[in-house]
């Protein structure tokens, strides 16, 4: 698959010496994840009672405050069961991924963020069954002796997660050489 045109806009980002190791987009695959176990049936119930409220209400009351009032628990019931996924997937068409010899570029619909290739690195690896991964990386620092990760970015179901772990090294063995003066 050749992204060229949606990649173009990382090239206003590259310093002088900078180029791209990988490009690539979060694949296609299961938009579920663990936190599912608990909101799917916590947004049947919440559906459920928002339905069942403005139903009684049209049944038994004349008031409109109170017909209007249920709609919007209705619709946060919709977003938390369909529509969050939906959303999902339109995110994952409008985001790019690019490792370059010094950064990481995340771009998410119009919103773009780099992150130094120094001062972030891989903390989680998640295999997925279909063969793709989750990446997740952060900084981390020292607290009472401990080393504690924070400020994490992620690379989202990657159907490659191999070319980015050895994209990766090569950015790590290229920054650890001695700079050429």
């Amino acid at each position: 698959m050749d992204y060229t045109d949606e990649f173009d806009f990382c090239r206003n980002y590259l310093e002088s010496g900078e180029y791209i190791l990988w490009k690539g987009k979060p694949g296609k695959g299961s938009l579920l994840t663990a936190r599912d176990i608990v909101v799917i049936p916590f947004s049947l119930i919440w559906l459920a009672f928002a339905l069942f409220w403005e139903v009684t209400v049209i049944k038994q009351s004349s008031s409109i405050f109170a017909m209007v009032w249920g709609l919007p628990f209705i619709l946060v019931g919709l977003y938390l069961l369909v529509g969050r996924f939906l959303y999902a997937v339109y995110l994952r068409k409008k985001t790019c991924y690019v490792v370059t010899n010094k950064k990481f570029i995340l771009k998410q619909k119009n919103k773009i963020e780099w992150h130094d290739g120094k001062t972030y690195q891989l903390i989680t690896l998640k295999t997925h069954k279909n063969g793709g991964a989750t990446m997740v990386f952060g900084q981390s620092s020292r607290v009472a002796g401990y080393e504690m990760p924070h400020a994490f970015f992620t690379f989202d179901n990657l159907s490659n997660p191999e070319e980015v772990l050895n994209a990766i090294r090569n950015m790590e063995q290229e920054q650890r050489q001695p700079a050429d003066f």
